[in-house]
């Protein structure tokens, strides 16, 4: 039944939706899914992304036209149709000129976190225009894939917080009253004493997935994997813990639950949204690479947890009247020593490159006779132009050939490349544009650097992501909905064609300024 603060809201709704609009729309990220993996696992799969698999529109080779393949700027771009150029949220954390410390895409002084640094509206800002009384949550652990998925004018985003054990929210957010009732059981606390044991496969099953298994000496164990310390009742280090384990997932897939119940999302007449990103998956693949049996259990186990929700749906709302969408944020590089035991290239980053790229600018201020060079970490220092007597493009080419010395630097791009005309002109060939899509004066580095193909950039992990290749930028993108017969397209869309799609498909408007186009047609027999 429909309440009269629900009543309200519907009448202010312009229209109702043309007939065969779906009333509910589940928008699913899994954190660290490139093409490679997808394609991969695929064959294992057996619930919820199977369902996706034999039910939907399937673009196995989904592509990110951006260069800083990260969290921050893959969600943002998933959900607004805009390259991080345009909508802002270039990297995870980012240095803006003469600050010293990082910044954090989803900082805001006002209210701890929120969408502030989001210069564009998603799609649930679009729904919301069109329909006032439609709801949009998002949630994930990571606050920022929560926040960038929600958009600028969510109902509420929620989040993991280790500290306390809690998923969280921000004040910028009408949380619902709810929401503390839920966190009153707290849920991950049962968790505790979970043994986490792989899930059963077979010795030519693990040999069809790849596996291979690392020497990460003793403080680095196998399977099976326990949380927290030895202790009897959870503390802070349990929660921390818990990024490495598949419960976390399961408990974003507990508030899912429940935010479907308690909005009652989908049973009325206006389309809601629901986003919802999986981090786990990307934890564990830093810690362990893609080819580890972690990596694949976890994915197994989002398998089955997506499942779970879209049984849920159907029998709430029924899958004939919701629209699924999967994508993932970006891809990883295989870890490099499984490269080498395949005889393929790949490399760790090494003591000599660190110190090269961190020595470039000290030999340029002292051949100079400058104090400083680059302040804030890639900001050319203020009145160097008036000490040096050079101009501000001789300053940039004189930094990028320096840094272009070190072995593993490929290609710097700089501030006066990027912002250029040219480098905004899409060519599929040109690396330059990938890296001007991520550029956003004022928060990205005035130098933006190219390193090696297969090159493990950073020290602590088994691999990471962040880089133009493809290995980085290919993710599947799936699209599951009423009247839509499965499929394969042998065409590959962007993930900024994601946003417009789904805006198509609600029947609204679409802000002409958006970078990505409507790829529904593509979905129609």
């Amino acid at each position: 039944a429909v309440g009269a603060e629900d009543s309200a809201a519907l009448a202010a709704d312009a229209a109702p939706p043309p007939t065969g609009t779906p009333r509910l729309v589940l928008l699913i990220v899994i954190d660290q899914f490139g093409s490679a993996e997808f394609e991969r696992i695929e064959p294992f799969f057996s619930h919820g992304f199977r369902r996706l698999v034999d039910n939907g529109v399937v673009f196995s080779r989904g592509v990110h036209q951006h260069a800083a393949t990260e969290t921050g700027p893959g969600h943002a771009t998933i959900s607004t149709g805009h390259f991080p150029r345009n909508h802002g949220v270039v990297t995870n954390w980012y240095v803006e000129p003469g600050l010293p410390e990082l910044i954090w895409a989803g900082d805001d002084e006002e209210y701890g976190k929120s969408p502030h640094r989001l210069m564009v509206p998603a799609v649930g800002d679009w729904l919301k225009e069109r329909y006032p009384s439609a709801k949009v949550f998002s949630a994930s652990a990571k606050a920022r894939a929560a926040i960038m998925l929600g958009g600028q004018h969510a109902n509420a985003a929620f989040w993991w917080e280790e500290e306390d054990g809690l998923l969280e929210s921000s004040t910028y957010y009408d949380v619902p009253d709810w929401f503390e009732s839920f966190n009153n059981q707290r849920l991950a606390s049962r968790f505790y004493g979970k043994v986490w044991e792989p899930l059963p496969l077979t010795r030519d099953q693990l040999a069809q997935l790849q596996i291979e298994s690392l020497d990460m000496g003793p403080l680095r164990p196998s399977f099976p994997h326990v949380f927290g310390g030895l202790r009897p009742a959870p503390v802070e280090s349990f929660y921390d813990d818990l990024w490495g384990s598949p419960w976390l997932d399961m408990h974003l897939a507990q508030l899912a639950h429940q935010i479907l119940d308690a909005e009652a999302l989908g049973r009325d007449e206006v389309p809601d949204l629901l986003a919802l990103s999986f981090s786990v998956s990307d934890v564990i693949g830093h810690r362990f690479g893609p080819h580890s049996r972690e990596y694949v259990d976890i994915l197994l186990r989002q398998d089955r947890l997506v499942g779970e929700i879209l049984d849920h749906i159907d029998g709430q709302v029924g899958l004939d009247q919701t629209l699924v969408v999967l994508t993932s944020d970006h891809g990883v590089v295989p870890v490099p020593e499984v490269l080498q035991r395949w005889n393929k290239p790949g490399s760790r980053i090494d003591w000599e490159t660190i110190h090269c790229v961190q020595q470039a600018t000290v030999d340029l201020a002292a051949e100079h006779g400058v104090e400083d060079w680059l302040i804030a970490g890639s900001y050319l220092a203020p009145d160097l132009g008036e000490q040096t007597g050079l101009s501000e493009i001789e300053l940039e080419q004189i930094t990028a050939r320096r840094l272009e010395k070190c072995l593993a630097v490929e290609k710097v791009w700089t501030d006066s490349e990027l912002t250029a005309p040219a480098a905004k002109q899409r060519s599929e060939d040109d690396e330059r544009w990938l890296f001007a899509n991520s550029y956003y004066p004022g928060r990205s580095a005035e130098f933006q650097i190219r390193y090696s193909e297969y090159l493990m950039r950073s020290r602590g992990s088994a691999t990471t992501h962040g880089t133009s290749y493809l290995y980085d930028r290919q993710v599947p993108i799936a699209f599951m909905m009423p009247g839509v017969a499965a499929s394969r397209p042998d065409e590959s869309i962007d993930t900024v064609d994601i946003a417009p799609t789904i805006g198509t498909l609600l029947g609204l408007e679409i802000p002409t300024a958006v970078d990505g186009i409507d790829r529904s047609q593509l979905l129609r027999p």
